[in-house]
């Protein structure tokens, strides 16, 4: 969603990053050290992980100032243990705002969000 200024406020994005790019080529411990750099910046809300056979992922939920740009998102890092691709799912929106659109929008996308365990 764009907002009056005509500045992004709410929505969802998607990185992937093949192993061949991944520095040391572990994915897991990869994200994990990822997360801890951002886990360092501060201003964090939760920090859960899930681990099973073929998708594992990290939860970090943080507000962020990006130029004057107030926000809070949840950072889903998703690694595919048999393909060792990693995959990051970023909903963000302002935080007067993020109740609402967390319930309406990013709940649904982030949770449902499915990806092809052959990828």
């Amino acid at each position: 969603i764009i907002g009056n200024q005509g500045m992004f406020e709410t929505g969802l994005s998607l990185n992937v990053i093949q192993q061949q790019n991944i520095p040391g080529g572990d994915t897991w411990k990869y994200i994990n050290l990822f997360a801890n750099e951002i886990i360092k910046q501060g201003n964090i809300d939760s920090d859960t992980s899930n681990q099973d056979d073929t998708f594992s992922y990290r939860d970090i939920v943080k507000k962020f100032n990006d130029n004057g740009f107030l926000g809070q998102q949840i950072l889903r890092l998703i690694v595919n243990k048999k393909t060792n691709t990693l995959y990051i799912v970023m909903f963000e929106s302002a935080p007067e705002k993020w109740g609402a659109e967390w319930i309406s929008n990013g709940k649904t996308m982030v949770d449902y969000f499915s990806l092809d365990a052959a990828y």
